[in-house]
C-alpha cells in the first residue's frame, strides 16, 4: 500500500483527534459540549478535514 499525501495524512489525524475527543468532551460536560456548539463545531471540523459538503 502507498504512503498517503501530506494532505491525506493531516485529514486523517485531524478526524482522529476529534472523534479521540467527543467522548471525553460528552463525558466531563454532556449538557455544555451539546448545548454550547461544541459538538457542532467538531463535526464541522471533521467534515472540512474529509473535504464533506
Amino acid at each position: 500500500m502507498a504512503a498517503l499525501p501530506a494532505h491525506q495524512r493531516v485529514a486523517l489525524f485531524a478526524v482522529v483527534h476529534c472523534v479521540q475527543g467527543i467522548p471525553k468532551a460528552l463525558a466531563n460536560d454532556p449538557g455544555t459540549v451539546i448545548e454550547g456548539g461544541d459538538l457542532t463545531a467538531v463535526c464541522a471540523v471533521i467534515d472540512s478535514a474529509i473535504g464533506a459538503r
